[in-house]
């Protein structure tokens, strides 16, 4: 990780914007793998964020990848955790290339190392017990 989350970002000295992310080293043409099941809801280059994903995994719950070389994927199409949405890159406004991640939930940002802490495997098979199932 190159940049945490909440880093203050500073522009000819002064404080301008928080970093509402997670800047992760990577190699131009390094794999860019979904964080997990979801539905594309973006793919398009932008000023800032250069060429951008952006996966709706329900709930509330978005993941965006940043600044890629390349995309794998199409708006509207469904993906599964670990599949290849890009490629890392050096687009929009960087000074080398990474891939910034960020996670929105209910509109807000969150720290994507916390949430990718989350045990959702666990939580997930809970989400299923019954009233005959041991609490």
């Amino acid at each position: 990780m190159t940049a945490p989350f909440g880093d203050l970002r500073l522009f000819n000295g002064k404080a301008q914007s928080q970093h509402f992310g997670l800047d992760l080293d990577g190699r131009v043409g390094d794999p860019i793998e979904a964080a997990n099941d979801g539905a594309v809801v973006m793919v398009r280059p932008c000023y800032a964020s250069g060429n951008t994903v952006i996966v709706d995994h329900g709930g509330g719950l978005y993941t965006m990848y940043f600044h890629l070389s390349h995309f794998e994927v199409k708006e509207g199409q469904k993906v599964a955790r670990g599949q290849l949405l890009g490629l890392v890159g050096r687009t929009g406004r960087v000074t080398g290339p990474h891939l910034h991640f960020s996670v929105k939930v209910d509109g807000l940002y969150v720290d994507g190392a916390t949430v990718l802490g989350l045990p959702f495997a666990e939580l997930l098979r809970g989400a299923g017990a019954g009233p005959a199932d041991p609490p």
